[in-house]
């Protein structure tokens, strides 16, 4: 059995639940929808943003663009949710003792966990191609001309997401934990992308969580892309991609002890 082995049996198992797929596919496409044709551009009050600080320059942007922010804020939330589908094959393991094969089985440990890894990601990516994809065309949303430089920007983000599932099942075997888990760390990430959509202010604290959120860092690579700008794009796939290697060499120890 090889990694590929391993991938493709991960994958068949999100098979089995086509309506948990269809509903990961279709809940930022419905949030989006709902958010997005309600809120008008007026929705921000543009005349008041010049006193807390905003330059002209935001204030032009967030007056043209506030539905296209909305719509790719509310899809990054979504996706994340794919970390506690990850945790579930981790977790459906231990239940139904499938693990135990692994540790009687030549396959390596590092093995297993790239595996398991190639076949999340690859359903979610497929899921999020979708996802993507309709919001674009059904919503007129930009989403950028890079099309390549997009795709990285979210498989960046999918590693990170199944490694962090990977992590939650092996602290707490239990799905509800994971989700409450995943819930949590989901809020925090996404609250100043959220501010910073719907009420730009400045503020130290916001700034501060800003730096350590890995949903800001991939608001910021998409909106690089959609406006050209290669500093933005450079840096925060350069952060992106280290985050992935931190938190992959995390999963490596924290899921050792539950799947060696």
């Amino acid at each position: 059995m090889n990694i590929l082995t391993i991938a493709y049996y991960t994958a068949i198992k999100y098979l089995r639940n086509p309506i948990v797929m269809l509903t990961y596919i279709l809940a930022p496409v419905v949030i989006v929808f709902s958010l997005t044709g309600t809120v008008e551009n007026k929705f921000i009050d543009t005349s008041k943003l010049a006193w807390i600080g905003v330059s002209n320059l935001q204030v032009t942007m967030i007056s043209s663009n506030i539905d296209d922010r909305i719509a790719i804020v509310c899809l990054i939330l979504c996706i994340f949710y794919g970390c506690i589908l990850c945790s579930y094959t981790m977790i459906s393991e231990f239940k139904n003792n499938t693990n135990l094969r692994f540790k009687c089985s030549p396959v390596s440990f590092v093995e297993n966990i790239t595996g398991k890894s190639l076949g999340n990601v690859g359903v979610l990516a497929i899921c999020t191609l979708i996802s993507v994809l309709i919001i674009k065309y059904a919503f007129q949303v930009n989403f950028g001309g890079n099309v390549f430089l997009l795709i990285l920007v979210f498989l960046l983000f999918l590693f990170i997401i199944n490694f962090l599932g990977v992590i939650f099942a092996s602290f707490c075997k239990n799905i509800y934990i994971c989700a409450l888990l995943a819930f949590a760390f989901n809020f925090t990430m996404i609250y100043p992308v959220m501010v910073d959509t719907y009420s730009p202010i400045n503020s130290k604290v916001i700034d501060f969580v800003s730096e350590f959120s890995i949903h800001a860092y991939v608001v910021k690579a998409i909106y690089g892309i959609i406006n050209g700008d290669v500093n933005s794009i450079t840096s925060s796939v350069i952060i992106l991609s280290i985050t992935t290697v931190g938190i992959f060499g995390l999963s490596l120890i924290t899921g050792r002890r539950s799947l060696k």
